[in-house]
């Protein structure tokens, strides 16, 4: 999911690959359609994820709380060049993921905290 996600930003071809509910992947090219109008793309790079938690919430659903460190930078789309950069920060999610035919897809996630990386001197 990750590796996909981030990947999807710099090729929407990849949108179909990731394993979303129908409404998060249509939130998601819409995204990444008003950043191209607006002439960007964002490249993510995921530096660490840690799994804290999975819980059964129903027959075919978990939800998983995970700790993500995750760096943006938005990049032009004609030359990639980039346009402004943000240094990594943890982002502590919760996702609910269901499981279906084609196994697990997330179908909701929240943004439960965002702390910035202190620079160790």
């Amino acid at each position: 999911y990750i590796n996909k996600l981030s990947g999807a930003y710099l090729d929407p071809g990849v949108l179909s690959e990731i394993p979303l509910s129908d409404e998060l992947l249509k939130e998601l090219a819409d995204e990444i359609e008003f950043l191209r109008s607006d002439g960007r793309v964002m490249e993510m790079e995921f530096k660490n994820l840690w799994i804290q938690n999975v819980n059964q919430v129903a027959p075919d659903k978990v939800r998983v709380s995970a700790q993500e460190t995750i760096a943006v930078r938005y990049l032009r789309v004609s030359d990639r060049s980039e346009i402004r950069a943000i240094p990594p920060a943890v982002f502590q999610m919760s996702y609910v993921l269901e499981h279906g035919e084609k196994g697990w897809k997330v179908i909701r996630y929240d943004v439960e905290e965002i702390k910035e990386i202190k620079a160790v001197r």
